[in-house]
């Protein structure tokens, strides 16, 4: 330091003493103490020189020998060094600090988050105080059309940066009421008062003679508004100077809409409220296009960068949690378990044929496949019994057969119970005709009897119901009468179908004005997709050609299974009453 602050004798110190540390001659502060006693006697130019050197060591300051003992003095070096700047003049430096603290330390710390949600209430800007209706501006280089900005569009505007310091004044009636004049206020003068792009051009024009990078003002950045008289107009006419403060309009209307775990019950804006809130921020998009040829490309970045606000916000709500991976336990012992070898499928495969099994890829599915492949009884011997089976549906009996929550009306039940049926009592398939009640009404029989007499009255069932049909399609006419009549084989036969009756295109317009209005409950159950269904209906606006197009695509994927029957068949599962007469020829028997 007695040698005018020489900062690339400093800079060899502090390695020396990285060295020193290293080597285990000094404590792990004693590096981080030099730098901060250096940077407290430097000119800031100086510090700012060998803040560089503190950049470029962030990995070394980080690391698990030295942020637990150097990261409080770390601390204090940068808040004195920040202290010691002038924020309107090192903006730039001051950036750079903030941006290196945020980088040492980890993103949970809470030190500097801000959780309370306090703001910074010595930020006072300051400006005349105007009542007057006098012009701003020059007259001599301001154009006509903007002289209407007068002083009590100076104080109305400059007024409003209070509430960007402070936005829970909003939340008083007061404090709302002089904000919401006053935006409305700005929002109309914004939108009157348009940017001419072309006059940019002219002055370029005109300066031909000096160099354009001379003049360019890119790198020009205050830390404070100029908030001068004779400034306004023409700051009013300054694109980024308008972004500046459009972009404070949306960030505290985010602020007020987003619900944050410090605010009180107070906080919290009525419906006429949140509706001019609402309202403004379409305003403020509007004008952020409008503000310069890259507007649109502006206003998406700054959307981007306020929702990704929402989600900090939401992270802090829930307390910031670490981003970190949790650590995992260490054995007691000290010493980690052995890894198991990882076995390939071909490996696999392999053992399971020296053992004489069958390996398809999953252990419930080996299990049973090589259990009934040893002995393929074990598969019927798994089956379980009927009175277990329909145990819980003797137990709703007495509820009605329409009852949704009885076991007789699930489908999966139905299906597992005539399975079963099948096995134990084959007698139920002697039936030649087909039985004139509901499948959950035709379950509801067995159970009965089940109930009453036990699993033998079960293959007496089947003649039961035969007999009940047969009767009842005698009362129905001759010609019922006559095929009950008949034997058993000449029925079996006639139940057939002559041949199969394959869907056309002739069918289905003829058949799509009959289900146009209930399309899509048969496209769901001929297991179109929704997307595939949406599709349709963006494409065509007809609903019956919607249907018809839908009936085409269903030939096209059924091929050679695009039969009458089968369409029939699922058109009447869909619930949809449908008339086929004149459409289908009738099955003959």
């Amino acid at each position: 330091m007695q040698q005018n602050g020489d900062v690339d004798g400093v800079r060899q110190i502090v390695c020396s003493s990285i060295n020193a540390v290293s080597d285990e001659f000094g404590t792990n502060s004693l590096p981080a103490n030099l730098l901060s006693d250096a940077i407290d006697l430097l000119r800031v130019d100086q510090a700012e020189e060998l803040f560089g050197y503190v950049e470029d060591r962030i990995d070394l300051w980080k690391s698990e020998a030295y942020f637990d003992t150097t990261k409080n003095i770390i601390l204090r070096m940068c808040n004195d060094l920040l202290r010691r700047l002038s924020k309107s003049e090192k903006n730039l430096f001051c950036g750079r600090i903030l941006l290196f603290l945020a980088r040492f330390f980890p993103l949970s710390e809470k030190s500097g988050l801000n959780i309370v949600g306090e703001f910074n209430l010595d930020n006072i800007t300051t400006f005349a105080d105007s009542d007057d209706d006098e012009v701003l501006g020059s007259a001599d280089d301001a154009p006509k059309e903007e002289k209407f900005v007068n002083g009590n569009v100076y104080k109305t505007f400059w007024s409003l940066q209070d509430f960007f310091r402070n936005p829970n004044k909003c939340y008083t009636s007061v404090g709302w009421e002089t904000f919401s004049k006053g935006a409305s206020e700005i929002f109309s003068v914004l939108s009157g008062f348009k940017l001419e792009q072309s006059r940019g051009k002219k002055r370029k024009n005109e300066s031909d003679a000096m160099d354009t990078s001379e003049i360019s003002m890119d790198f020009v950045h205050s830390g404070k508004y100029l908030t001068k008289k004779e400034l306004f107009d023409l700051e009013l006419n300054d694109p980024k100077f308008r972004k500046n403060i459009l972009l404070q309009f949306l960030i505290l209307f985010q602020y007020l809409q987003v619900p944050t775990k410090f605010k009180t019950s107070a906080h919290v804006l009525k419906e006429d409220q949140l509706a001019f809130v609402k309202d403004s921020v379409e305003k403020v998009y509007k004008l952020v296009e409008e503000t310069s040829t890259d507007g649109k490309q502006f206003l998406l970045t700054v959307k981007h960068i306020l929702k990704r606000e929402e989600l900090w916000n939401q992270w802090k709500n829930e307390g910031c949690k670490k981003f970190e991976k949790p650590n995992q336990k260490k054995p007691k012992d000290g010493v980690p378990p052995p890894k198991k070898a990882k076995v390939s499928s071909v490996d696999k495969l392999r053992q399971a044929v020296r053992e004489g099994k069958t390996d398809i890829g999953s252990d419930h599915l080996n299990s049973i496949w090589n259990a009934t492949l040893d002995e393929p009884s074990n598969m019927e011997d798994s089956l379980p019994q009927v009175e277990n089976f329909f145990s819980e549906a003797i137990k709703e009996l007495d509820l009605p057969v329409t009852n949704p929550k009885k076991q007789i009306n699930n489908e999966n039940f139905i299906w597992r119970g005539l399975r079963l049926l099948r096995l134990r009592c084959p007698q139920i398939f002697q039936s030649n005709l087909k039985p004139t009640t509901s499948l959950p009404e035709y379950m509801e029989v067995f159970v009965e009897k089940l109930s009453k007499e036990g699993q033998k009255e079960i293959q007496t069932a089947a003649s039961t119901i035969k007999q009940e049909n047969v009767e009842e399609v005698e009362d129905g006419g001759d010609e019922m009468k006559e095929e009950g009549m008949k034997d058993e084989g000449s029925n079996a036969e006639e139940t057939l179908p002559a041949a199969v009756t394959m869907c056309t295109s002739e069918d289905m317009k003829l058949l799509a004005p009959r289900i146009a209005t209930e399309w899509r409950k048969i496209a769901s159950r001929l297991n179109f997709k929704p997307d595939e269904m949406e599709y349709l209906e963006t494409k065509y606006s007809d609903v019956e050609q919607q249907a018809y197009e839908m009936l085409l695509l269903w030939i096209e994927k059924q091929e050679e299974d695009a039969t009458a029957e089968i369409l029939m068949y699922e058109i009447g599962g869909s619930g949809v009453d449908v008339k086929f007469d004149g459409i289908f020829p009738p099955t003959s028997s």
